[in-house]
This record gives C-alpha cells, sequence and structure tokens, in this order.
C-alpha cells in the first residue's frame, strides 16, 4: 500500500474515533444502505419483469381495456425506484408489522399468560398427581405457587430491557437521519469506490470492493432465508392454529435470521399459545419448531447461502460471535461479510507474497 492509501486508513481510524459515541448511527446508516440497494435491485427487476410481461403477453387484448389495470401499468411503468420509494415501502412495512403482526400476538400471548397465572396452581397439582402416579422422584414442593409475581418481574424486565434498547438507538431523528445518510452513503460509496481502484489498486482497494461485493450478496441471503421461513413457518403453523397461526409465522421467520437466540425468541409465542390448549399440544408444537428449525438449518439456509456465498454455517457463527465485541447488534449483518473480505485479502496477500 502506498502512503495515500495508508493516510487514508488513518483518517478513517481517526474519523471513527472521533466520532465513537455516533458509532451505532454510522453502522445503522451503512446497514440501511446496502439493505435499500438491495431492494432498488429487486424491484427494478420486478417492475421490468412485470413491465415485459404486459407487452408480451397483453398486446391488443382485451384486458388492456380495463382502464384501472392500464392506469396502474402506466404508473408501474414511471415509477421511480430510489431511495425515497424504498424508505416508504420499509414505513408502511414497519405500520403494517406492528399492527396486524406483533401487536396482535403480544395480546395474544398477554391473554394466555394471564390465565395461565389464574390456573397455574391447578396445574401444579395435576403435574403433582402426574409424577405421584409414575412414581417419578421429582419435588414439586419447592416450584413456586404464586407464579403471578415471578410473571411480574419477568415482564417488568423485558419492558426495561426493550426501553434501554429503544434508548439506545437515539432519538426519533434518527428515523429520519439514517435514510438521509444512507442517499449520501450510496452515492459516495460508488465514487470512493472508483477513486480508490483508480488511485490505489492494492489490498486496500481490494478490501473494500470485495466487502462491498459480499455485503450487497449476504443481505440477499438474508432476506431469501428470512422470506423462505416466513412462508414455511406460516403455513405450518396456519395448519395447526387456524389463521392467527400465520401471525406467529411471520415472528418466527423475522427472527430466524438472529443466529442461536432468534429462532428460539421467536418460537416462544407460539409455544406458549399451543400450551394454553393443551401440555401436549404444546410439547407437540415444540416438536413442530423443532422440525422447522431443523429443515431451516440443514435445507433452507445452506442451500440459500449457498446459491449466494461460499461460507461454512460454523465460521458465519463464529464471524458473529467475534465481531459482536466490536460491532454489537450490527453484527449480525456486518460481521460474515467482514469474515469474508478478510479471508479474501489473505489469500490476495500471499498470492502477492509468492
Amino acid at each position: 500500500m502506498n502512503k495515500k492509501a495508508v493516510y487514508l486508513v488513518f483518517i478513517f481510524i481517526l474519523y471513527l474515533f472521533l466520532l465513537k459515541d455516533y458509532f451505532n448511527l454510522i453502522l445503522a446508516t451503512i446497514v440501511f444502505a446496502y439493505f435499500t440497494e438491495v431492494f432498488i435491485d429487486v424491484f427494478s427487476k420486478l417492475r421490468e419483469k412485470v413491465v415485459n410481461l404486459w407487452d408480451k403477453n397483453f398486446d391488443n387484448d382485451k384486458i388492456k381495456k380495463i382502464q384501472l389495470i392500464t392506469l396502474f401499468i402506466g404508473f408501474f411503468r414511471k415509477l421511480r425506484i430510489n431511495v425515497l420509494f424504498v424508505y416508504i415501502f420499509y414505513l408502511f412495512s414497519i405500520i403494517f408489522l406492528v399492527l396486524f403482526i406483533f401487536i396482535p400476538v403480544i395480546n395474544n400471548v398477554k391473554n394466555v399468560l394471564s390465565i395461565g397465572v389464574s390456573k397455574f396452581p391447578l396445574v401444579l397439582e395435576n403435574v403433582k398427581n402426574l409424577l405421584v402416579k409414575y412414581n417419578i422422584p421429582v419435588d414439586v414442593s419447592k416450584i413456586p405457587v404464586d407464579i403471578g409475581k415471578v410473571v411480574d418481574f419477568v415482564l417488568n424486565y423485558l419492558i426495561k430491557l426493550v426501553g434501554n434498547l429503544a434508548s439506545n438507538l437515539g432519538d426519533w431523528f434518527i428515523l429520519i437521519l439514517v435514510p438521509l445518510l444512507s442517499m449520501y452513503f450510496i452515492s459516495a460509496k460508488k465514487q470512493f469506490l472508483e477513486w480508490i481502484k483508480e488511485r490505489e489498486g492494492g489490498l486496500l482497494s481490494h478490501f473494500f470492493i470485495q466487502f462491498d461485493r459480499y455485503q450487497k450478496v449476504y443481505v440477499m441471503a438474508i432476506l431469501t432465508n428470512i422470506l423462505s421461513i416466513v412462508v414455511l413457518s406460516s403455513i405450518v403453523f396456519s395448519l395447526v392454529l387456524g389463521i392467527e397461526g400465520i401471525s406467529f409465522g411471520v415472528v418466527y421467520g423475522l427472527f430466524s435470521f438472529i443466529p442461536l437466540v432468534g429462532p428460539v425468541v421467536g418460537s416462544l409465542p407460539v409455544i406458549i399459545v399451543s400450551f394454553s390448549h393443551s401440555v401436549f399440544f404444546g410439547f407437540g408444537m415444540i416438536f413442530v419448531v423443532f422440525i422447522i428449525q431443523q429443515i431451516s438449518d440443514n435445507f433452507i439456509m445452506p442451500k440459500t447461502v449457498e446459491k449466494f456465498l461460499t461460507i461454512n454455517p460454523f465460521l458465519s457463527i463464529i464471524s458473529i460471535l467475534g465481531f459482536y465485541k466490536f460491532l454489537g447488534f450490527w453484527a449480525v449483518f456486518l460481521a460474515v461479510p467482514l469474515a469474508l473480505t478478510l479471508i479474501s485479502l489473505i489469500e490476495k496477500f500471499n498470492q502477492q507474497s509468492e
């Protein structure tokens, strides 16, 4: 690397050090920008396919006489797929998820827990009788009957935890500031990559170019994996619980991309509601969730990642855990591309050394 490249790295590190209090804002901007780029590509390709399908298959067809469809296609053809469009899509998606998915699921779980608190002494007595009947040497007398206090403590702790997480994200202005910064980041990133490729052309340019490529591909893999699990879990849960199972499937799918704890947290609502029907139904749902998780881990996730990236699943988890120390929550989105970039950088360095 030449002196200009070293100077550039030094300025970048100094910039992060001076803005360490805003580090989460910087990382949020980077993640938002890459998700936005991927969504722009996806929506642009979707628009192109819809318009081409319309032009090829419905030329001089009777369906074109329907003014509403014709106006929609005309609007869709002229629609500008940019950061503003994706931002509006984000807002509507968040509103929909909060109003029609998360609030109903939370209310359902809350009602189940409230009923469960009142029925817990009876359930405890039934469990005790069952253990006595089959001569199982377990002392259930130590289990607290006044479970209401335990539930209140857990709920209050969760409320405080959510409040602390929300406060760490900063004020509500971040919802406006991050998209605005991402607009600048996307445009500046293209110019920066072109500049560093022309000026430096060594390991530093290789690092940024490879990271940019891996990050886009990884975001696409995340979105594809989440969508696949949402569809699978929604179908399975709806077959078991009816129409409300779709909401639980969406929650489970959205949490599924978080390694280790994500599937557990995402499956808790549907398991709690299942236990409200019966104990056997609850354990049956645990088995169903286990099967879905195995399908996700052994078929959906490997096929999805293999389609976009070549990385060992174990390396993926290790990289997220390793970078979590420095990146916090954002390591879920940035750690794997960084690990792949570093591996690529080491390979290129070894090639140059030979």
